[in-house]
């Protein structure tokens, strides 16, 4: 035979025995032939659709449990920020104080159970100086605050649980009496 003969002979064969191992995967692939059962066997091998339904069932079972858990890791999260939020005090809106025909923004300070001192110093901060006359606390529409007075007039009242300056009234702080006040010292 020629060589030519052999070589298509070679490429025949070749294509048969790729269609055949073609045509054999495809059809497991697709569940289509049945295993030969082995003598002693009495369980019935599941089939493909079977096992796709275990596959899906035991899916839905993983992803069940994941979103609980995810669910449960956004509880968590939200209870930390509430308490984070109620540990701290976060920035009031900043009060408006009039002097005179000006406005001027009030200071706030954030402290938590304040004593008179504390007042007094929340106070002088707010002012920037000054003479304290006298601190009294006193509850003011529903509010407890430490009203500190000034020997310039001046008043301002510092809320007595949060530390914030709620009200100021600025005494006249440029008078030359003020000034004659610490002469005295």
């Amino acid at each position: 035979m020629s060589q030519r003969t052999m070589l298509i002979a070679a490429a025949a064969l070749t294509a048969f025995v790729l269609i055949i191992a073609g045509s054999l995967i495809g059809q497991v692939g697709q569940g289509r032939v049945e295993p030969t059962p082995v003598s002693g066997a009495t369980q019935p091998v599941p089939t493909s659709s079977v096992d796709a339904q275990q596959r899906e069932a035991a899916y839905q079972t993983a992803l069940a449990e994941a979103n609980q858990r995810i669910e449960q890791a956004n509880q968590q999260l939200t209870n930390q920020q509430a308490l984070t939020a109620t540990q701290t005090n976060p920035p009031a809106a900043v009060p408006l104080v009039t002097e005179g025909s000006a406005v001027v923004p009030v200071q706030t300070t954030s402290i938590q159970a304040l004593s008179a001192e504390q007042a007094i110093t929340v106070a002088l901060a707010y002012r920037g100086a000054g003479s304290v006359q006298g601190v009294e606390l006193k509850e003011e529409r529903g509010l407890n605050a430490y009203e500190v007075t000034f020997t310039d007039g001046g008043e301002i009242y510092v809320d007595a649980t949060s530390g914030q300056v709620v009200y100021a009234q600025l005494g006249d702080t440029h008078d030359g009496d003020h000034d004659d006040e610490h002469d005295d010292d």
